[in-house]
Parts: structure tokens; sequence; C-alpha cells
């Protein structure tokens, strides 16, 4: 299978730096993908230039502006849900702990049921939510 060179590479990296794509984790995988696409042109017998020429035909010239948009939305997208999820879970729990302990309090029946699902619902689904918030906050504030 035919290699690209540093060169090569330095050269897909620089047009795709030059497309404004800002999203540095998408970044380095479109720069992988298309080398590795290039590359893939190349076992057909071309010599770099007419393979990434291919391949710049094949994208199209947005077609790396519009990867971003849709991924930054599916992101953004998947984040609020976790966000909701965290926060409607979260209140859910702790309200059922509080009428939990009324419950017990008051000898009501029901009060064991209350403080299981309460349980279940912070330790299932809130807890995971909010460790998964916070790891998110900290990697993207201490991203290189």
């Amino acid at each position: 299978m035919p290699e690209l060179r540093l060169q090569h590479i330095d050269q897909i990296r620089g047009d795709i730096t030059r497309q404004e794509i800002t999203f540095s984790h998408l970044l380095e995988d479109l720069i992988d993908h298309v080398c590795c696409d290039v590359e893939n042109e190349m076992q057909s017998g071309l010599n770099f230039s007419d393979a990434y020429q291919r391949v710049n035909q094949k994208m199209g010239p947005r077609r790396l502006k519009e990867i971003q948009e849709e991924t930054l939305y599916l992101v953004d997208y998947k984040y609020r849900i976790m966000k909701n999820t965290m926060k409607i879970s979260g209140v859910a729990g702790t309200i059922m702990f509080g009428f939990a302990a009324l419950f017990k309090i008051q000898h009501w029946p029901g009060a064991g049921i209350l403080m299981t699902l309460g349980a279940l619902i912070l330790v299932f689904v809130f807890l995971p939510s909010d460790f998964s918030f916070s790891f998110l906050h900290f990697f993207q504030d201490h991203a290189l």
C-alpha cells in the first residue's frame, strides 16, 4: 500500500486547517480520514497530486465544514439531553428521599418504597450523568 510522505500530510493538514475547522479533535480525525482516502486512491496507481485532487472532488468544497457543523450540533444536542436528565433525576430522587423521610417520621406506609426508588434514581441515573458532565467539563477546560 502506498504511504504518504510527511510533506503530503503537512499539505493536507494545511488545507484542512484553512477550511476553518476549529473543533480540535475533529481536525485530527478529518486529517487522518483524508490521508487514508488519498492512500486508498493511490493504490489504483495515481500519484499524490491526482489522488488528492480526486478526494477533494469527491468531498466538495464545503463538506468538511458541514461535517464540523453536524458534529457540533450532535455534541450540543447530547450535552443538553445529559444535562436535562441530570437535573430531572436529581430533583426527582431528592424529592423522593424527602417524602420518604416524612413518611418514615409519620409512620405512614410507603416510606421504604420511596426511599428505594429515590436511591435507585440517584445512584443509577443522577450520579452517572453528574460524573459524565463533570469529566466532560474537566477535560474541556484542560484540553491541550
